[in-house]
């Protein structure tokens, strides 16, 4: 199992430098954890951008 936290996800969309590090693990969903805080966390820095 994964656990992906805010920061991957922001990396992973703004195709930062480390994007791929985290595009193995935000692809397989059946072993991914995401906690709510974390899609809190992502929703607010969407959110202001």
């Amino acid at each position: 199992m994964d656990v992906v936290d805010s920061r991957g996800w922001l990396e992973y969309f703004a195709d930062g430098p480390n994007a791929s590090h985290f595009a193995a693990a935000l692809r397989d969903a059946d072993q991914l954890i995401v906690p709510a805080v974390s899609i809190y966390e992502v929703f607010k820095v969407l959110l202001r951008e």
